[in-house]
This record gives structure tokens, C-alpha cells and sequence, in this order.
């Protein structure tokens, strides 16, 4: 059985590489751009696309997957941690994509990061919302609104599928760290003129404070 301080040092190790800012540096040493200034502010693949270019952004989201969340959850299987331990490590690699120790605790969304996790610790469960995902993209071309159906339906399907409780618990907190970096979107301050509610209602399902999503995606000159 694995003790508690390997479980604990790969918990950590998890933190440190999910908070690398892939996307940050890309833009920055590529473009020269600060993302933080540019388009939605978010520090994720989403931003990079809108920023520098579609096709800056693919090896980021990959990195993102891969690296930060699916790798390291199978070195925590190799190490044998167990499936509460595993949970854990899943949820510090996304804690430190959204929330980045290197770049002042503000982040990217962390669905690429959540992804690669949940692919090593539900395959299958991601498969089934994935596809209900695409779908929902090719009929409404609305992708922020589908990944968090996406998202929000893994947890249902995982108890659906008879994953072990702690696998279940697992999702939900993933899920829930989500739609909270939705809500706290790096910490911007909220545009005066928007309700609270109709605010909440935007940052959660739609991912943006405002109506336009061209208008949200392509914004500029928006300060660090």
C-alpha cells in the first residue's frame, strides 16, 4: 500500500505542472502577447486561438490534456495510489490550471486539464459526454454552453455506469471546480450594468458576461 507522503508529494507534483501557464508563455514568447490583456483574459487554449491563432492553440489544449491532467493521473495509478488518492491528484492538477502559483493565482478554465484527467479515471463516462458534447456543438455552434452540459452530465453517468463511490465524489468535485472558475472568472471585475443574476446566469451556462460571444472572445486592452 502506497503511504501518505508519496500520495502527498504526488498531490504536490500534480499542483505545480497543472499550474505551468502553457498558454501564457505560448502567446508570450510566440506573439509577444500578454493574454491576459487580450480577448477573454482567460489563460487556456480558447484565448490562444483568439489571440495568436487557431493553430497555436491545439498544442496547447494537448499539453493541457496530456501533460497536466492525464499523465500525471497515471503516474498516480502506477504508483498505486487508490481511487480517493487519485480523485485528489486529478483535482490539484486542475486547481493549479486554474489557479497558477507562477502567474498570481489566475488560470486558464481548466476543461482540457479536466478532460485529461477524467479519460484516465472514467474512459468511458468521457466518451458518452464527449459525444453528447460534439453533438451539441454541430446542431447550436454554442461550445461553452455544451462543455458544461458535457461536464455536468460525467458524475451522472459514472453512477449510471456503477463507478465506485469515491470515483463518483471525484467527478462531482472536478465538476464543481469548473463551473466555480466560470463564476470567478480570474477575478475580473463585472461590467456595472449587468445584474447579479443575469451575471451568474452568463458566467456559469455560457461562460462570458456578456450577450455577444464575438464581442467576449475578441475584446482587448482589458488589463492585467
Amino acid at each position: 500500500m502506497v503511504d501518505d507522503l508519496t500520495a502527498l508529494l504526488v498531490i504536490l507534483y500534480a499542483y505545480f505542472v497543472g499550474a505551468v501557464p502553457v498558454a501564457y508563455w505560448t502567446a508570450r514568447w510566440l506573439r509577444g502577447v500578454d493574454i491576459r490583456n487580450f480577448g477573454s483574459g482567460n489563460l487556456g487554449g480558447s484565448n490562444v486561438a483568439a489571440s495568436i491563432g487557431k493553430r497555436y492553440a491545439i498544442p496547447v489544449i494537448f499539453v493541457d490534456m496530456l501533460v497536466k491532467g492525464a499523465a500525471t493521473m497515471l503516474i498516480a495509478r502506477a504508483l498505486g495510489l487508490e481511487h480517493g488518492y487519485q480523485g485528489i491528484v486529478g483535482f490539484a492538477a486542475v486547481v493549479g490550471h486554474g489557479w497558477s502559483i507562477y502567474i498570481r493565482f489566475i488560470g486558464g478554465r481548466g476543461v482540457a486539464t479536466a478532460t485529461g484527467v477524467l479519460l484516465v479515471l472514467v474512459p468511458r463516462e468521457v466518451m458518452i459526454c464527449g459525444s453528447i458534447f460534439l453533438s451539441g456543438v454541430i446542431l447550436s455552434r454554442n461550445s461553452a454552453a455544451w462543455v458544461g452540459v458535457a461536464m455536468a452530465l460525467v458524475p451522472f453517468t459514472a453512477l449510471l455506469f456503477g463507478e465506485p463511490l469515491k470515483v463518483v465524489l471525484s467527478c462531482v468535485a472536478l465538476v464543481s471546480l469548473l463551473a466555480l472558475k466560470r463564476l470567478e472568472a480570474n477575478r475580473r471585475p463585472a461590467p456595472a450594468e449587468i445584474p447579479p443574476i443575469l451575471l451568474f446566469i452568463r458566467r456559469l451556462i455560457f461562460d462570458r458576461d456578456v450577450g455577444n460571444n464575438e464581442e467576449w472572445i475578441h475584446r482587448r486592452n482589458l488589463g492585467s
